[in-house]
């Protein structure tokens, strides 16, 4: 997708166009491909993306089904005068049938995604993005909300203004007839 936005931008150049608006529209193209590289990825990953900075909720597929992962609050951890890490409060929403007997959450944080600054690299970010794995092995009733919780390794604030979360359930339980 890039290296097309790239080609165009380099035949309006040897072309002598130069418009104003013709390069205003050519970086409304930029913008709209890393929004929608974002989506893609996050479709084929079964991922979302939480807000940090305010109580919010998205719905992801995990593996059998679907349920909502509401973000609460993430509370700094200190030691001493240095951020050690915050501690990460979920709810996740099982709005199934089924109780989850066992689920993984796979965690990408890092800095913010900030499409509109137009230097930013997408690429860069992605690389630079932390992963952390969390298995819980404990019942989720259905049609509940359950709390959960789990601590990021965050030594700087800028480092946790992005939280994606995926889900992946190990084991249900139906009931029987």
């Amino acid at each position: 997708m890039n290296k097309i936005i790239v080609s165009l931008v380099f035949m309006l150049l040897i072309s002598g166009c130069g418009d104003p608006l013709l390069y205003k529209d050519v970086e409304d193209l930029q913008q709209e491909v890393l929004e929608l590289k974002t989506t893609v990825r996050q479709l084929q990953k079964g991922t979302v993306v939480l807000d940090t900075t305010t109580p919010n909720f998205q719905m992801v597929n995990n593996g059998v089904g679907y349920c909502l992962i509401a973000f609460k609050s993430a509370d700094p951890v200190v030691y001493g005068f240095e951020l050690e890490g915050y501690n990460v409060k979920l709810d996740i929403g099982n709005s199934s049938n089924m109780d989850y007997d066992s689920f993984t959450l796979t965690v990408r944080y890092g800095k913010k995604l900030d499409l509109e600054d137009p230097q930013f690299d997408y690429e860069q970010w992605e690389k630079s993005l932390k992963e952390k794995e969390f298995d819980f092995s404990r019942r989720l009733p259905r049609g509940t909300w359950n709390p959960v919780q789990f601590t990021l390794p965050v030594k700087k604030v800028q480092d946790f203004k992005y939280l994606e979360v995926a889900m992946d359930v190990d084991r249900v339980s139906l009931d029987a007839q």
